[in-house]
């Protein structure tokens, strides 16, 4: 991978394509989780790979290509959001009746619908340790906090997991 970095570096196009295809489905999953809609994980993951192109110059360490990739991901994904909070959605869903929101997915409900109930801080470090199979230590890196941070709020996510798994199964049985 390093040497495909170096080339991509030089300005081989191939080789920037060859690397972002080993990676391109753990990025739309990335965007996926962090935005919850395919049009805008799709602009999210078009956007990073444009910017990690014209800036991959600027990559220090070769051996930290991807978690350099899925910071710019997530930066671009905050960027999103953060237009979309300025835009009111006319949605139709926000005009349905109160409690109709939870029983559409009572019966379908499962480990990734309830990854998507957690807070960000938690949605995050559990798709960057599960879904992009990233150490500790990278996720560090990826989000800048310190290591710590990284392993409190991992156990703190299982934590609330498992609270809402056993809240489901008791409600359901």
């Amino acid at each position: 991978m390093t040497e495909l970095v170096e080339k991509a570096k030089a300005g081989n196009k191939n080789a920037f394509m060859d690397l972002i295809d080993t990676m391109k489905l753990q990025l739309y999953k990335t965007a996926l989780v962090k935005l919850e809609n395919e049009q805008d994980a799709l602009d999210a993951v078009q956007e990073a790979l444009y910017k990690a192109f014209s800036n991959i110059k600027n990559l220090r360490e070769n051996r930290f290509f991807k978690t350099w990739l899925i910071r710019i991901l997530i930066n671009e994904c905050y960027n999103i959001q953060q237009y979309k909070h300025r835009v009111v959605s006319l949605d139709n869903s926000l005009y349905q009746p109160e409690g109709q929101h939870e029983n559409n997915c009572v019966e379908t409900m499962d480990i990734q619908i309830l990854t998507n109930k957690l807070d960000s801080i938690y949605k995050d470090i559990i798709d960057l340790r599960y879904n992009q199979d990233l150490k500790v230590e990278d996720i560090a890196i990826v989000l800048d906090i310190p290591v710590g941070t990284v392993k409190s709020r991992l156990n703190r996510a299982h934590k609330l997991l498992r609270d809402q798994l056993s809240t489901h199964n008791s409600i359901n049985s």
